[in-house]
């Protein structure tokens, strides 16, 4: 039996934990954080009573599709027609299908620097454009967007609210099978090491079982120190889950 850890939230969960019901890979919902919308403040009110400039949405995660989809309906907000949005991976654009626009993604790497080379994000000085995503993220996509010389804003409309690791569940479940744990962005990363690195001082032989499955250098870069195997995807869609795990 190989059992795995899926670490998102359990509506991210749910798709992984559906396609392995029956097999021999038990997907355990395992979440290491929550995520708590933010609905109203002054920030998001100004950008909602602007919204009409924006022509350009992109969104960072799944989460943030979630959390706009709550503002838009309970304010009660038209979106601009002819609105484009953006996202990086395909469970975000699955999610924004809701709205029936358009959604521009990259096609097989998805991370950053491939939604930048997408031909609607050239030639967009003087354009404004609206990032919706979690308190405190990364400020690459601004960086590189201005830089070109759009005028770019963030709606902030959630944020993640760590949660503790049982990491006793996952000695007993190293000590009877195969364990992969999936780590999905840096900051998921570092919260695992810092939790790993109090724990492991009894346990740091079974904790060295542990395999990681990422979807960046950048979370390999994080995990590395602790010397564990680590297997790199380019997507989290279960068939790509499925190929490691054999």
């Amino acid at each position: 039996m190989i059992n795995l850890l899926a670490t998102r939230t359990d509506l991210q969960n749910e798709s992984l934990i559906n396609y392995f019901k029956n097999t021999k890979i038990n997907v355990v919902n395992f979440p290491f954080f929550k995520i708590e919308p933010i609905l109203k403040n002054e920030s998001i009110q100004y950008i909602l009573d602007n919204i009409h400039r924006y022509q350009k949405l992109i969104f960072i995660s799944s989460n943030a599709a979630n959390c706009f989809k709550y503002i838009v309906n309970s304010h009660q907000i038209k979106l601009p027609p002819g609105v484009h949005f953006f996202c990086i991976g395909p469970t975000t654009k699955k999610e924004l299908s809701f709205f029936n626009h358009s959604v521009h993604s990259p096609e097989n790497i998805f991370d950053s620097q491939s939604l930048l080379k997408l031909e609607q994000l050239q030639n967009i000085t003087q354009e404004p454009i609206l990032i919706i995503r979690g308190e405190g993220g990364k400020e690459l996509l601004r960086n590189e967007l201005e830089k070109q010389g759009a005028k770019v804003d963030y709606l902030e409309c959630y944020k993640r609210v760590f949660l503790p690791i049982d990491f006793d569940f996952i000695i007993k479940t190293t000590k009877s099978s195969s364990l992969y744990v999936m780590i999905t962005s840096t900051e998921i990363a570092r919260h695992f090491v810092e939790s790993f690195n109090i724990y492991s001082a009894k346990h740091s032989q079974d904790l060295k079982l542990i395999k990681f499955i990422v979807n960046h250098n950048n979370i390999i870069d994080v995990l590395k120190p602790l010397g564990n195997d680590i297997f790199l995807t380019t997507s989290l869609n279960p068939e790509s889950i499925k190929e490691i795990l054999k």
